[in-house]
C-alpha cells in the first residue's frame, strides 16, 4: 500500500509511505507490518520540488495518494500508480523517479519481511510477538516512572508563529500520567503552516521520550500513559474529500512542528 495522506498518518505530501502486510505462510493470518517513509523530491504542486511557500490548499502541494493498493493478489498495479501521479491539476514532474523511489521502498519493506521471517524461524512466532509487546510495555513503564518524578500540577505555555497565531498547550501531570491539551491554539490558517494530528503526536512522542534518561527503542509505548487532546485548530484542520478544500500543510511539517516541540 502507498499513501501520503496527511489525514491518514502522513505528514506532508512529499513524504510517501509504503506499507507491506506480513502474513502467516500457512494459514494467511496477518502477523506484522513493515513500512518505510521517504521524502520524494517531487510529487507535483504549484512549484517544482513540491514545497511551495505560498500554497493555500492541499491541492496546491501535489498529488494526494490515499491508501493506494500497489499489489493486488500478487499483481502489480504500478501502471495505475503511474496514472495517479500524472493526474490532477498539479501532477508530479518526475513520475519515473517517484516509481523508482517507491520500488526502493518496497525492496526495503521486503527486506524487513525476510528478517522478520528469520526471527520467527529462530525464536518462534510466539516469542517474537511477545517481545514486541514487552518492548512497548517497557517503554510505558519507563515513561510512567519519569512522569512520577514531576510534581503534580498543570503546566501552561503559549508560543506564537511569525504571523501571531498562538500555539497553546496545557500539560496536566497526575501521578504517572499526563494529559496534553492544545485547546486555545489558533484557528486553521489560509497558509501552509498548518500541522496535523500525526505531526503533533510525533512531536509529543519526541518530547516525552526525552524525559526517559535511558537508551530504549523509540515506540508507541512511550505515549501509553499520555492523553493528547487536540481540537480543530491550525494543528488539526478538518478533513475534506477534495484536496482543493483541505488545508495546506507542507510548511507545518517542517516549521510548526518545531514550535510544538
Amino acid at each position: 500500500f502507498v499513501t501520503n495522506d496527511p489525514y491518514r498518518g502522513g505528514s506532508h505530501l512529499p513524504d510517501v509511505t509504503v506499507v507491506t502486510p506480513v502474513h502467516h505462510h500457512e494459514d494467511g493470518r496477518l502477523l506484522f507490518f513493515t513500512a518505510s517513509r521517504a521524502h520524494h523530491a517531487e510529487i507535483g504542486g504549484i512549484v517544482p520540488g513540491s514545497m511551495p511557500p505560498f500554497s493555500r490548499s492541499l491541492g496546491d502541494e501535489g498529488v494526494l495518494i490515499r491508501n493506494f493498493r500497489l499489489v493486488d493478489r500478487g499483481a502489480s498495479r504500478e501502471d495505475a500508480l503511474r496514472e495517479l501521479l500524472a493526474s490532477g491539476p498539479h501532477p508530479s514532474r518526475n513520475v519515473p523517479e517517484n516509481l523508482a523511489d517507491v520500488s526502493a521502498q518496497v525492496a526495503a519493506n521486503n527486506s524487513g519481511v525476510v528478517q522478520l521471517g528469520q526471527l520467527v524461524q529462530r525464536y518462534s512466532l510466539e516469542v517474537v510477538a511477545a517481545y514486541m509487546g514487552h518492548i512497548q510495555q517497557a517503554a510505558s513503564e519507563k515513561m510512567r516512572l519519569a512522569l512520577g518524578e514531576i510534581p503534580d500540577g498543570t503546566y501552561n505555555r503559549t508560543d506564537h508563529l511569525d504571523n501571531g497565531s498562538p500555539i497553546t498547550v496545557s500539560i496536566a501531570i497526575a501521578g504517572e500520567t499526563a494529559e496534553v491539551d492544545f485547546s486555545g491554539t489558533g484557528p486553521v490558517m489560509d497558509s501552509n503552516l498548518n500541522a496535523n494530528r500525526a505531526i503533533v503526536t510525533a512531536a509529543c512522542l519526541y518530547v516525552f521520550r526525552c524525559l526517559i534518561n535511558e537508551d530504549i527503542p523509540l515506540n508507541s509505548g512511550v505515549l501509553e500513559p499520555v492523553t493528547i487532546r487536540l481540537p480543530e485548530c491550525l494543528l488539526n484542520p478538518p478533513e475534506h474529500e477534495a484536496p482543493s478544500r483541505s488545508a495546506a500543510v507542507v510548511g507545518g511539517n517542517v516549521e510548526t512542528s518545531q514550535r510544538v516541540v
